[in-house]
């Protein structure tokens, strides 16, 4: 189970022994919307201070920050294969470039606080 903040912390519980198991600090702001990734390893946190966070569920440390410049009301991982995520990369160049995560992209949709969905990849 995963909580987020006003006090801009991301919480992860253990339902069995109901104590917290890792608490995640990379956010300034209150944290409005958790969704976890297509694998199952990757939670995505966003909030009101305008950036998605992501983070390794195997070890619960931070991985990288993605910017939307605007306040965050919900964040949803997609499904790689799904046509939002074919749609966002029929628009990206192929530079050869490698990933920043080390795995292929985490896609995502953000609501932002004038109600535009917005589709990005972790790659930026």
């Amino acid at each position: 189970l995963f909580s987020g903040s006003d006090d801009a912390t991301v919480r992860v519980w253990d339902l069995v022994s109901k104590k917290c198991l890792a608490v995640l600090e990379k956010h300034f702001s209150t944290v409005t919307s958790l969704a976890v990734s297509e694998n199952g390893w990757t939670l995505l946190s966003a909030g009101r201070d305008k950036i998605v966070n992501l983070w390794d569920l195997r070890n619960y440390e931070f991985k990288l920050t993605v910017p939307t410049y605007e306040v965050l009301e919900a964040v949803r991982a997609i499904p790689t294969e799904s046509p939002f995520a074919a749609c966002l990369r029929s628009n990206e160049p192929h530079s050869g470039k490698k990933k920043k995560l080390g795995s292929p992209p985490i896609y995502f949709l953000t609501v932002g606080e004038r109600g535009v969905v917005r589709i990005w990849n972790s790659e930026g």
